[in-house]
């Protein structure tokens, strides 16, 4: 990648609904040069997606962290726990994984009867298969921009919310509507109006309250990091004796750090 590319994929980490023309008064490139590389950089794959980031609290969910090391795992067998998992309208995120556990997903439910549900499918068909597993529950969960990308100190890091414990909190229909569609952040306003059947004032109007709610806390990329040659690391670290003063200090250290992409904060 040449440094355009990198200014390209730094300003859409910070809003992924940014225009080619807002990134171009950005850059102080022009509209055709920054359509054309950004076109490039979905064509081989760095952009796979634009996601709107959501703060999944207010939406009354809990999120739940799912970590397994199996006994002899094979492809047949994670093939068969993946395609479960894949089924489940509840898990949100599903990794490969080398270390301690061999898999890893996320999962988002609105009731204890639902979490419990899809807990005992998953462990009645494939507990015979693991030696470790650990369940934990969100509390904190935030994510930041990815400041390696330009790799210069100093550069700010946004930070978006993805669960902040408040409490769930009502929305209109169609506030409601465009949650279920935006996902995929990309979308332009007569896009969503032509696809939802509501005028586009309607629509800014709805994301406005959302955005200022911030049940919408950012919208960011999704990226291939083995295209950037880069590895993704989770780590896991006890502080269960640690203070709030510094636990609040590790994640300062964490969000100034351009390599760290999240903090989670869990109870087990």
């Amino acid at each position: 990648m040449n440094l355009t590319d990198k200014k390209i994929l730094y300003e859409l980490d910070r809003n992924a609904r940014l225009s080619g023309s807002q990134i171009a008064k950005k850059l102080q490139l022009s509209p055709e040069a920054i359509n054309y590389n950004l076109r490039k950089l979905e064509q081989q794959g760095i952009i796979t997606d634009y996601i709107t980031v959501t703060d999944f609290s207010k939406l009354g969910l809990t999120h739940y962290k799912f970590n397994l090391k199996f006994n002899h795992l094979n492809d047949a067998i994670r093939k068969e726990v993946v395609d479960f998992l894949k089924k489940e309208r509840a898990v949100k995120w599903i990794a490969d994984c080398e270390g301690a556990f061999d898999l890893m997903f996320s999962v988002r439910c609105k009731t204890l009867s639902e979490f419990e549900m899809l807990k005992s499918q998953l462990f009645n068909a494939f507990d015979k298969h693991l030696n470790k597993k650990t369940i934990a529950i969100v509390s904190e969960a935030v994510t930041y921009t990815r400041g390696y990308i330009l790799d210069i100190p100093d550069r700010p890091k946004d930070e978006f919310a993805l669960y902040s414990g408040a409490e769930e909190i009502e929305f209109s229909d169609e506030e409601k509507t465009i949650l279920h569609t935006i996902g995929s952040c990309r979308q332009t306003i007569p896009e969503l109006s032509e696809k939802l059947g509501l005028t586009p004032r309607v629509i800014r109007y709805a994301i406005a309250g959302l955005e200022k709610k911030k049940v919408i806390s950012g919208y960011k990329l999704a990226i291939d990091y083995e295209k950037l040659n880069y590895l993704f690391f989770k780590l896991f670290i006890n502080v269960q004796s640690a203070s709030p003063a510094r636990i609040n200090s590790f994640k300062e250290y964490c969000r100034q750090h351009p390599n760290f992409t999240y903090w989670v904060k869990t109870q087990l």
